[in-house]
């Protein structure tokens, strides 16, 4: 939140985008190159995270450690821009600092949507699962009141929903 380590923070942001921007995906980039009898649906697929700095070009080839990255990202910021409980005053986003979050979040929803395999609907699973994060985190924030709904049930009876019965 404070002046510098957001400028340094942003920065290396922008060149880690600019760079999966530069370097696109083939449409077979994660998946195996062996030809098997299994369809690529059920193909399962394990990241390897190589240590040697020289191996960089490959990392940037695997369409999952790619969304590993972006989707961090994501997180990182809908936790910034979020109102929780324990944050003090000075852990807000500056006017400044919530464009430019939610310049780059359009950015990585773009390069998750280019990201194959099924890139688009990873990318809209992934806003659901935020948007359902907001939901649950305001939830919280209100002291978890109760979820029950209180629904008629014949002759002027109510029942709360997910309470007894069947």
């Amino acid at each position: 939140y404070q002046k510098e380590p957001w400028r340094t923070f942003s920065k290396h942001s922008s060149d880690v985008l600019s760079i999966f921007q530069s370097f696109k995906l083939d449409t077979s980039s994660g998946k195996s190159s062996s030809a098997t009898a299994t369809s690529s649906k059920d193909e399962q697929y394990f990241a390897k995270y190589l240590t040697n700095q020289n191996l960089l070009q490959l990392q940037l080839s695997d369409s999952n450690f790619r969304r590993y990255i972006l989707l961090q990202f994501l997180i990182l910021f809908q936790y910034l821009k979020s109102n929780v409980k324990f944050k003090t005053d000075s852990q807000a986003l500056n006017s400044d600092q919530e464009k430019w979050t939610n310049e780059t979040t359009k950015k990585i929803y773009k390069l998750l949507e280019e990201t194959p395999p099924d890139g688009k609907e990873f990318a809209k699973s992934v806003k659901r699962i935020l948007r359902r994060e907001e939901h649950w985190n305001k939830w919280k924030n209100e002291g978890c009141p109760s979820l029950a709904r209180k629904v008629e049930e014949g002759e002027g009876e109510k029942k709360a929903l997910g309470e007894g019965g069947s």
